[in-house]
C-alpha cells in the first residue's frame, strides 16, 4: 500500500515526527491510496494531540476517505467526544454522508451520544435524512437502539414519524 511519509510515521505511530514533517511544510490534506487524510489517520490511531494541531492548523475537516467518512466520522467511530466536539465548532460539515447515506447524526442516534446529537441540533442539520442502505431516519435508529432521551430530543425539534425504513416501518414511538 502506498504511504506518503506523514501518513506512515502516523501509521507506525511515530506521532511527533508526523507533527515536525507538517510543521515542516508537509501537505496537511494530501491524501493516501484509499483517500485518508493526515487527520483522519491521526483519529484513527489515537493521537488526540496531533489530531488538535491539526485542526487548528487548518486541514481540511471535510475530506472524505473511500467508504465517505470523514474526520467527524472518524472522531464519533473512536470514541473522541472533545475532538467531535471541536470538529464541529471548527466547521465540520454535518450534512456529510458516507457511501450508504450515514450522516453524524444517524451515528450519534444509534450510539446513543446525547451531546453529539444536541450538538448537531444546533446545526442546519437534516432530521429525517435516510440512509441508503435501509432507509432509516436518525428517530429510526435511536429508537431501536434504545435511546429514549434522544429520540424524544428529536421529536421536540421536529423529526417527522412519518417516514417509512426500508422494512416499510414506522419509528415504533
Amino acid at each position: 500500500m502506498k504511504r506518503h511519509s506523514v501518513h506512515m510515521a502516523i501509521w507506525k505511530g511515530h506521532k511527533d515526527f508526523a507533527q515536525k514533517l507538517l510543521e515542516d511544510g508537509a501537505d496537511k490534506d494530501l491524501v493516501d491510496q484509499e483517500k485518508r487524510s493526515p487527520l483522519v489517520h491521526a483519529i484513527d490511531m489515537g493521537f488526540k494531540k496531533l489530531a488538535i494541531y491539526l485542526i487548528e492548523a487548518e486541514a481540511d475537516l471535510d475530506v472524505k476517505d473511500k467508504d465517505g467518512r470523514t474526520a467527524l466520522m472518524a472522531a464519533q467511530r473512536k470514541n473522541m467526544p472533545q475532538l467531535t466536539k471541536m470538529l464541529i465548532s471548527s466547521g465540520a460539515d454535518t450534512e456529510s454522508a458516507m457511501n450508504q447515506g450515514t450522516t453524524p447524526l444517524h451515528y450519534a442516534a444509534k450510539t446513543g451520544d446525547y451531546g453529539t446529537v444536541k450538538q448537531l441540533l444546533e446545526t442546519e442539520t437534516d432530521l429525517n435524512r435516510v440512509t441508503k442502505v435501509n432507509c432509516s431516519t436518525p428517530l429510526h435508529l435511536a429508537i431501536r437502539r434504545g435511546h429514549p432521551g434522544i429520540a424524544k430530543l428529536l421529536l421536540e425539534k421536529g423529526a417527522q414519524m412519518d417516514v417509512l425504513d426500508k422494512a416499510r416501518c414506522l419509528p415504533p414511538v
